[in-house]
């Protein structure tokens, strides 16, 4: 049986290894230009960071920088605000010595009155009797006295011609003096009468204002039970509790300001207490006020103080310190020996820091010469270009 011929051509193997061939070649040719276009590329890339990169043996320029000079100093002050309140000069409090009704007030809270006025009366009409009483009694001792005076006298004269005895001269003579001491004795009396009428009633010790009424009319009133509270006019004191340690530094006569609502005052030292209040801990200051207008007793106030505290130490601005580590600050030293001017940094201790301006201390020399600003722009042993060098303040 024939066998069944196909139509589709036959191919030789030499056929077969020339085509594989071919694509091995195209593969090769495709892969070779790829690793071309990369050489070229990097040295394209080569040739550029070559033309911009500086020459090595090239110098940065100096950073321009303002200086200033460091001052050292024994010590520094910093301020002190201190709580005091407005007082009266004398006040008092008024009352009666003795008890009584309450009869008569003759002022009112907020009244003004002058020095000897009478302020309020008890009822004195129990008083009064009593004197009138005591009165008559020392009248009549008055007529006794008188004629034991004149029996006293006779009898002398007839002692005197041997017609009396002895013993009734005697009784004539000691008579006269028993009625002259009970004259004496009803003349107290009325003296201690008019004393507890005076009493009765409560005059102004100082010129002032009345600062509250405790009683009114008809009250009855232990001995003692105060009625008026009385304030001194004329200028107020201001009175504040200070630090021991603020005290060395206080002089008399000297102002200090104090800031009493919205308004500066001058406070002028006048008296120190000589203690220490178990408290407060504190020692009272008394100052004198050159105040203007009234101000209301009890207003309170601060009184500005400095406050020294030693250590040695430099003034610096806050623009010249960073922040170091392990809680020191650091400052940048100026090395003006070398050529150009080299920056240290320096590690420091900051002790007391206000709005503008920092105290420092640590291994500083005075007039030495440090950064004051912009130290973000430099690093430890930068040679710097100092535009300005001044004296720290």
């Amino acid at each position: 049986m024939a066998s069944k011929k196909t139509d589709r051509p036959s191919i030789s193997p030499l056929s077969r290894v020339l085509r594989r061939t071919g694509m091995i070649g195209a593969t090769a040719i495709t892969v070779a230009a790829a690793a071309g276009m990369v050489s070229v590329a990097s040295g394209m890339i080569a040739a550029n960071a070559a033309r911009n990169a500086p020459a090595q043996d090239s110098v940065a320029a100096p950073v321009d920088v303002a200086t200033a000079r460091l001052v050292l100093q024994s010590g520094y002050s910093v301020p002190a605000e201190v709580l005091g309140r407005i007082e009266p000069r004398r006040s008092a409090a008024l009352g009666f010595e003795a008890g009584g009704t309450l009869a008569e007030v003759f002022v009112d809270e907020g009244d003004s009155i002058s020095y000897g006025q009478v302020i309020a009366r008890l009822d004195t009409r129990a008083l009064e009797s009593e004197r009138l009483a005591v009165l008559a009694a020392h009248e009549a001792a008055l007529a006794a006295e008188e004629l034991a005076r004149l029996t006293a006298e006779r009898q002398e004269t007839l002692a005197a011609k041997d017609h009396v005895s002895a013993q009734r001269y005697d009784e004539a003579r000691l008579a006269l003096a028993q009625a002259s001491a009970g004259v004496r004795r009803l003349e107290a009396q009325i003296v201690t009468l008019d004393v507890a009428v005076s009493k009765s009633e409560i005059t102004a010790p100082f010129a002032g204002q009345v600062a509250r009424r405790f009683a009114d009319e008809g009250a009855r009133l232990a001995p003692g039970a105060q009625v008026i509270e009385l304030l001194e006019a004329g200028a107020p004191v201001f009175r504040a509790g200070l630090s021991p340690d603020l005290i060395p530094a206080m002089q008399f006569g000297k102002s200090y300001p104090v800031t009493l609502g919205a308004t500066l005052h001058d406070a002028t030292l006048t008296a120190l207490r000589p203690d220490i209040s178990a408290g407060t801990r504190t020692v009272d200051a008394q100052f004198t006020l050159a105040a203007d207008a009234p101000l209301p007793v009890g207003m309170l106030g601060h009184l500005h103080l400095e406050r020294r505290v030693g250590g040695q130490g430099a003034w610096v601005p806050l623009t010249a310190i960073g922040e170091g580590i392990r809680g020191l600050w650091t400052l940048y030293l100026v090395d003006e020996s070398a050529e150009p001017h080299l920056v240290r940094r320096e590690a420091v201790n900051l002790l007391y820091a206000d709005e503008e301006r920092a105290f420092v201390a640590g291994q500083l020399a005075g007039g030495f010469a440090f950064v004051q600003s912009g130290i973000h722009r430099i690093a430890d042993g930068q040679s710097v270009a100092p535009i300005q060098t001044v004296q720290a303040k």
